[in-house]
């Protein structure tokens, strides 16, 4: 069974999509993992980076809902990263929410029909709760949580962290929070701040390892490109290096028991 990851946080804006794509290409490319990833936001940002203009001819999100779906095809994109993705402003995608609720358990029936392919299954959650949060939750093991600084970044979070245990508890009983991951620190006085009220909060659950705000990152998200691949790249990719090594450490650390 593949490592299966959600970036998730129910507040928009916080870096989920360039995260879950720069972490897709530091495996794929330098960790040579076969990886998977879905694209369970209507908005469709990930896909368009994965894409760069290459047509989506796979399975797309929405059809995951499917019960009765013929086949589960991904799409392979230039660097070799599989995708099963979302048109960009989906409507079909955004029609989604307004299912059953019992229909947010069928996607992950249909990613077991081919996830076992692959070595790492990432999935880029929607900023908000929903059918399609809850259908990727239900279908990961860990989630990680990007976090940009603020006066409530404390209260996102536990508003998350519930939906998280109730999914956990009701549904899905191997959800594990991997860590809260701070994105885009400017060690300002305000983020300083903000820092120590997350700590103070959830300090076991906060990555040693931040990433800082850094204009290359914005550039490889909007040209599709790897981070270390990008002109001034090599210290944003050296940051997204130690994060994806201490994702993985702390993976080992769960499936161990310590």
């Amino acid at each position: 069974m593949p490592i299966r990851i959600a970036f998730a946080n129910q507040k928009g804006g916080v870096g989920k999509s360039t995260i879950c794509t720069q972490v897709a290409f530091q495996l794929a490319i330098k960790e040579k993992k076969k990886v998977l990833v879905v694209d369970m936001d209507a908005q469709g940002n990930t896909t368009t980076v994965l894409l760069k203009g290459q047509e989506l001819t796979g399975t797309r999100t929405v059809q995951l809902f499917d019960e009765n779906l013929d086949k589960v095809e991904a799409t392979e994109t230039e660097y070799g990263i599989d995708l099963i993705g979302s048109p960009k402003n989906d409507r079909e995608g955004y029609d989604a929410e307004s299912l059953p609720i019992s229909a947010a358990l069928v996607p992950r029936s249909n990613l077991e029909r081919i996830w076992d392919q692959y070595d790492y299954v990432l999935i880029d959650c929607p900023p908000s709760l929903g059918r399609k949060l809850l259908s990727a939750l239900n279908a990961t093991k860990y989630v990680l949580c990007p976090v940009k600084l603020s006066g409530f970044a404390v209260d996102g979070l536990e508003g998350l962290f519930m939906t998280i245990f109730d999914v956990k508890e009701q549904i899905n009983h191997e959800l594990e929070v991997l860590g809260i991951l701070i994105n885009e620190y400017d060690q300002s006085a305000a983020h300083n701040k903000a820092l120590a009220g997350v700590k103070e909060a959830m300090d076991d659950m906060v990555f040693d390892n931040y990433l800082r705000h850094r204009p290359p990152l914005d550039s490889a998200t909007m040209e599709g490109e790897p981070i270390w691949r990008v002109r001034n790249g090599k210290r944003a990719a050296e940051e997204m290096q130690a994060v994806v090594k201490e994702m993985i450490k702390r993976i080992k650390k769960i499936e161990s028991g310590n």
